[in-house]
């Protein structure tokens, strides 16, 4: 199988990375959380998104009837 050797660079140096913390994930994240603070450069943050309004579907033929829609399959 053909191996990209980009993505076989980023995967080496990704768990060469994750080997200096024994792979242990709570000490990777806060080590990367002391490395964002420390960066000078200044942090972006935007406002959550509004909800979008979601419709509810039609009921079917089956469903106006007032049966389930798995009534009567497999009998």
């Amino acid at each position: 199988m053909w191996e990209d050797p980009i993505v076989a660079e980023v995967r080496k140096i990704r768990e060469d990375y994750a080997a200096q913390f024994s792979f242990d994930l709570q000490t990777l994240c806060r080590a990367l959380k002391e490395r964002e603070q420390r960066d000078p450069r200044p942090k972006v943050s935007f406002p959550p998104k509004p909800a979008r309004l979601v419709r509810k579907a039609k009921p079917t033929a089956v469903l106006a009837e007032g049966k389930t829609p798995y009534e009567g399959e497999g009998e």
